[in-house]
């Protein structure tokens, strides 16, 4: 229990202190331009106290003045510094309640304090100088050295400086100034760069090429379909070459087929590798549309013997999508062995369980079928054959 008040404790400190982790450094103009982006986060500026306010309430506010001249409110609880004082401060930018929406930056806004020092005395030749991008959050180099990130508030000494401000994905802007006895504020506009509008142009081509590669797929499965799935089917599954255990053995340069149509999903393979066409198959009966026979086919790489039928979508070569609503999802598997096939039921009594000849199997109930048994899977017939 303690251990856990502890963590507590812990978190929720942390979560306070990350709730005003970024403070930003300002001038007026920062608020009064972007006043949303520093509402309720810690900002820092720094100015003379030009005025002292006069109020009812028991926090005391007063005005500063920035190094550009510009005035903003400030609340603090404690004492006010005096008037004519160089201080620095770090508060929270917030706003009065929602009825003085009318009312002007002065009287709207202010900077709750919570930290005030006194700010060192700057010499004649040490000035404020400011620069702004939009958008914001550039990296400013003064002289080719990172000084920070817009908006910057660096104070410099008379002089020529060189400037260079980079965004990624923006063009980047350079441009010369001179610290002459006065505070200095520039504002840049950064333009898109030539990456970005080729990255915009590249995202579109591939878009469009992977739209053409749908629409032609689309238009070869609508021929294929149009050509009828069992001459598909029995164009890539015959041959003449017969084995006793194994039934055809054959290989295409062709691509795997998908057999489909809005009753049955059934992928032929051809193609990569020697495929194996077992001697067992399934005789369509009822329920499947053009196909008249479902044979199996075996990786000879792999050992795997197990054939699915259902409604859900399965393993290539190994599964049966058989599409009516009256079949389950997972409604039988097939395990085919050398001497035995044996056909698991997978449907609950509450769908429609397999049936063979006509007698429901039990949830999970195994039966080994045999040539000439009639397989029922909701409203689709099939019968099991062997050559």
């Amino acid at each position: 229990m303690i251990k856990r008040i502890t963590v507590s404790i812990i978190l929720l400190l942390i979560a306070s202190s990350v709730a005003y982790a970024d403070v930003y450094r300002v001038v007026t103009q920062n608020l009064v331009n972007n006043s949303n982006r520093y509402l309720n986060n810690i900002v820092e500026i720094e100015g003379i106290v030009h005025q002292h306010l006069v109020d009812e309430t028991s926090a005391g506010f007063f005005y500063l003045r920035d190094d550009f001249g510009d005035l903003v409110r400030v609340r603090v609880i404690d004492t006010k510094p005096e008037v004519n004082t160089r201080i620095r401060l770090e508060g929270v930018f917030t706003r009065e309640l929602p009825d003085a929406v009318s009312a002007n930056f002065l009287q709207r806004f202010f900077i709750d304090a919570r930290n005030i020092k006194r700010a060192g005395v700057t010499t004649e030749t040490d000035f404020l100088v400011a620069i702004e991008s939009n958008p914001e959050d550039a990296i400013v180099f003064i002289d080719g050295r990172e000084v920070g990130k817009t908006p910057l508030q660096q104070r410099l000494q008379n002089g020529s400086y060189s400037v260079r401000v980079e965004k990624p994905f923006y063009r980047d802007h350079s441009m010369n100034i001179r610290v002459d006895g006065s505070s200095l504020r520039r504002s840049v506009s950064l333009e898109r760069s030539e990456i970005f509008y080729g990255l915009i142009a590249g995202s579109g081509l591939v878009l469009f090429l992977a739209l053409g590669f749908i629409f032609v797929k689309r238009s070869r499965n609508d021929d294929f379909d149009e050509a009828g799935p069992q001459a598909q089917q029995e164009n890539y599954m015959y041959d003449d070459h017969d084995d006793e255990d194994a039934g055809t053995i054959f290989g295409s340069e062709d691509s795997d087929v998908e057999v489909e149509n809005k009753t049955v999903k059934i992928v032929v393979p051809s193609k990569h590798k020697t495929i194996k066409m077992l001697n067992e198959h399934f005789e369509v009966l009822e329920g499947v549309e053009d196909v008249k026979r479902i044979n199996l086919y075996k990786d000879p790489d792999k050992p795997n013997t197990e054939y699915t039928f259902g409604r859900n979508s399965g393993d290539d070569f190994y599964h049966v999508q058989l599409k009516s609503p009256a079949v389950s999802r997972q409604q039988a598997k097939l395990i085919v062995m050398k001497n035995q096939c044996t056909l698991i039921n997978y449907a609950s009594e509450r769908a429609n369980p397999t049936r063979v000849n006509d007698v429901e199997l039990d949830e999970h109930e195994s039966i080994t079928i045999s040539k000439g048994d009639v397989i029922t899977m909701g409203d689709v017939k099939l019968r099991f054959n062997s050559n």
